[in-house]
């Protein structure tokens, strides 16, 4: 999929998250998980992320390769280790300075939605046609071809294209009704 596409299954992903896990829904995580949803396409240095970060893409991509590590179970292990690792930093920075235990609001606000947002890019890929390798380092990629693959903007066919656009447009209502219905206000409406 392309960048546009993976954008709103960031914000999908943590509002789903938020819900699941009683963690309060903000804007700012909402635009941190969209933005968060690109990290797994820096290991292609063409990608709209990886263009601007090619002392980062390049190599990741001379190392691995395209769609391998930064798309699987093991990359994204990974990434929770830094992310817990970095946010309960930045909250300690908080404590040695006298300032209030911030653990909880940074995780909230900045650690769950990176995670939500990078998991959700294995989801979108996962229904391309290339599917994603989830078991990385082992080959085997898992797919769920829904949709088409598309690249650098333009599609393999209108079709596919289109369907690319109503899946990732459909998974954002999904979620907020997933988080409404966690937070029991739906049931206000019978």
């Amino acid at each position: 999929m392309i960048h546009r596409s993976h954008i709103p299954f960031g914000a999908a992903f943590y509002i789903a998250a938020a819900a699941l896990t009683g963690a309060p829904l903000s804007p700012l995580g909402i635009i941190i998980a969209a933005a968060a949803s690109l990290l797994p396409d820096m290991d292609y240095p063409r990608s709209r992320l990886g263009n601007q970060v090619r002392l980062i893409s390049v190599p990741i991509s001379a190392l691995f390769g395209y769609r391998t590590v930064t798309n699987s179970l093991i990359g994204l292990a990974a990434l929770s280790l830094f992310v817990s690792s970095a946010t309960a930093g930045l909250a300690e920075i908080s404590l040695r300075l006298g300032g209030p235990d911030l653990h909880a609001a940074v995780w909230n606000h900045l650690g769950l939605p990176t995670l939500a947002g990078v998991a959700s890019h294995l989801l979108p890929n996962g229904i391309t046609p290339a599917g994603v390798p989830l078991l990385w380092p082992s080959t085997k990629r898992y797919a769920l071809p829904l949709v088409g693959e598309v690249h650098n903007g333009r599609a393999g066919s209108v079709q596919a294209g289109l369907r690319e656009n109503i899946v990732a447009v459909a998974c954002v209502p999904a979620a907020l009704l997933l988080w409404a219905s966690a937070r029991g206000l739906l049931s206000v409406l019978g």
